[in-house]
C-alpha cells in the first residue's frame, strides 16, 4: 500500500479541492491528533493506549470513508485493499464532481492488477480456481458476456460459503432493500470502521437493484438484468472490469 497505481495519477488535481472540504479536513485533523497522542503513547510504552487511540480516530472517519465507499459502488466499483483511504476519497469526489477520470482510473487501477487478483481469488478459494481462471480468460479475450455473469455468481457464492448470506437476495430482518449480507454485517457487531468498511455488503446498491428500483433508462451493471438476460449490451470491458472489482472486494473483505 505504499505506491498509488498509475492510473490515480488522473487525481492529483483533486488534492487541492479535498482539502478545502470538510470531510476531508476533519479526517486529516483527526489523522493528525492520532499521530501525536501515539507518540505520547509510544513513548509510555502504552500499547492499549495505542490501539484505543487509533480505534477511536479510525471510528472518527467512518462516515466520511463509508459516503466515499457508497458513492463508488454507486458506479458499479468496489474497493481493493491496495487503495488508500486518501485514493478513495478522490475517486468517490471525481464521481460526485462528475469527472469522467474517476473511471478511467479505476479500470487502469483492476486492468494491471488482474494477475494478481486472479492469483489471490485461486489462493483463496482453490475450489473455485476452475470458474474463476475461465472468468479471467474470457475477460482476457475480450468475452466479457461470458466473463461477467461467471464473476457474478462466484461473488455471490463466496458471500454464501463464507457469510452465509447472499448479496443479490433480500434481507430477511430488515424492509428496506438490503441485501442479505447486511444481516451478516449486523451479527458481526464491528466497529464503526469496519462497519463503513463493509457498507457495500449492508447497502443496496444498483447491482442488485430490483426491477421496481430499476428506472426507465437504468444503464448500470446489474445481476439480475445479467443473469435472467434482460440486457443484451451489458457485455463491456468496463462492466467486466467492475465484476472483478466486485468479486475481489468480497474475497478480501470476508477473509
Amino acid at each position: 500500500m505504499n505506491d498509488e497505481p498509475r492510473g490515480f495519477k488522473e487525481f492529483e488535481g483533486f488534492n487541492r479541492f479535498l482539502q478545502k472540504t470538510d470531510a476531508f479536513k476533519n479526517f486529516a485533523e483527526s489523522l493528525s491528533k492520532q499521530v501525536t497522542e501515539i507518540e505520547k503513547a509510544v513513548v509510555r510504552f502504552d500499547f492499549g493506549d495505542i490501539i484505543e487511540i487509533v480505534q477511536k480516530n479510525l471510528d472518527a472517519a467512518a462516515p466520511a470513508y463509508k459516503d466515499a465507499l457508497l458513492e463508488l459502488g454507486n458506479h458499479g466499483w468496489y474497493i481493493s485493499q491496495d487503495m488508500t483511504t486518501s485514493a478513495t476519497l478522490q475517486l468517490a469526489k471525481g464521481f460526485k464532481q462528475g469527472n469522467p477520470n474517476a473511471d478511467i482510473a479505476l479500470e487502469k487501477f483492476f486492468e494491471d492488477k488482474l494477475d494478481e487478483i486472479e492469483s489471490n481469488l485461486v489462493g483463496k478459494f482453490p475450489d473455485r480456481a476452475k470458474a474463476i481462471a475461465a472468468a479471467f480468460r474470457a475477460h482476457r479475450q475480450g468475452e466479457y458476456f461470458l466473463s461477467i455473469p461467471v464473476l457474478l455468481a462466484q461473488a455471490d457464492g463466496i458471500c454464501i460459503e463464507i457469510a452465509k448470506e447472499s448479496l443479490f437476495m433480500r434481507s430477511k430482518t430488515k424492509n428496506d432493500g438490503s441485501p442479505q449480507t447486511a444481516d451478516y454485517v449486523v451479527r458481526l457487531g464491528a466497529s464503526s470502521f469496519m462497519d463503513a468498511l463493509l457498507s457495500p455488503l449492508s447497502t443496496n446498491l444498483p447491482i442488485a437493484f430490483s426491477q421496481k428500483q430499476r428506472a426507465p433508462g437504468f444503464t448500470y451493471l446489474n445481476r439480475h438484468v445479467v443473469m435472467h438476460g434482460e440486457s443484451s449490451d451489458y457485455g463491456t470491458k468496463t462492466n467486466s472490469l467492475k465484476a472483478i472489482s466486485l468479486l475481489n472486494y468480497v474475497a478480501e473483505m470476508l477473509t
